[in-house]
């Protein structure tokens, strides 16, 4: 079949659209039809557009979901600090600083998980040309899919707790040697 005819039957309907006549539609399509026999730049640009307005919706998404990060630190703060002040009382004061708490952790992993949805999109649709933006990509997806949240994984070494038990995680046992303490024949 031929391209420009997918194109025409694609943009049937965007004469009701724009407001503007059938014709007035196949005579904006005509450069279309000739562009096939010649190579020339897409008059239309779709998918130019459609990069453009999937990367805004992933910035979108993405300061939607810190900005929930934040929303639910200081949620969590506000709560400390009422169980500290309101310990051995009744628990029914902090009931509903726990419901809000809840409810914004909710929701940042809801918006983690609509901002996952956007770079499937980019990445499903050829958008993410750059290696690193499709590695960032697939880990976000793993991420996802491990039940993580990248507001509590640490960016950076020096970012992460200092692991105590690992600079001796044998204590006293000898890897080199089996259950009763012999070493293992070198055969």
């Amino acid at each position: 079949m031929n391209i420009a005819i997918l194109y025409i039957k694609m943009y049937a309907d965007i004469a009701k659209f724009v407001g503007a006549s059938s014709e007035w539609v196949e005579n904006w399509l005509a450069p279309v039809e000739r562009s096939y026999q010649r190579p020339q730049p897409n008059p239309f640009q779709i998918h130019e557009i459609a990069r453009n307005i999937i990367y805004h919706l992933d910035q979108l998404a993405e300061s939607d979901y810190w900005s929930a990060v934040i929303a639910c630190m200081n949620s969590s703060k506000e709560l400390n600090q009422a169980i500290d002040k309101y310990r051995g009382t009744n628990p029914a004061l902090t009931d509903e600083l726990y419901k809000k708490c809840y409810d914004l952790a909710d929701k940042k992993s809801e918006a983690f998980a609509y901002q996952i949805e956007i770079e499937k999109i980019l990445l499903h649709g050829g958008f993410a040309h750059k290696k690193e933006e499709k590695d960032r990509i697939l880990y976000h997806i793993q991420m996802l899919a491990d039940g993580l949240d990248p507001d509590e994984i640490p960016t950076s070494i020096e970012d992460a707790d200092p692991i105590d038990w690992q600079s001796d995680y044998w204590g006293d046992e000898d890897p080199d040697t089996d259950y009763w303490g012999y070493e293992p024949d070198n055969i």
